[in-house]
């Protein structure tokens, strides 16, 4: 699952991330702009509009 390699500078061992192990969730632009008229315009919050549109919290 991890690679591990060897921090020059102190000597400890460091778990390396393999590549491609994290999956980012796509959405289309159009949601996105969707879910901030509903924010900036008719006052929903954003995590209903996260969970609405399924777009992440941080990504509005």
């Amino acid at each position: 699952m991890y690679s591990w390699y060897s921090n020059r500078y102190n000597g400890t061992c460091i778990p390396k991330k393999k590549i491609g192990g994290c999956n980012y969730k796509n959405f289309r632009p159009e949601k996105l702009d969707e879910a901030l008229s509903k924010v900036a315009d008719k006052g929903w919050s954003i995590k209903k509009a996260s969970r609405t549109y399924e777009i992440s919290y941080g990504t509005i």
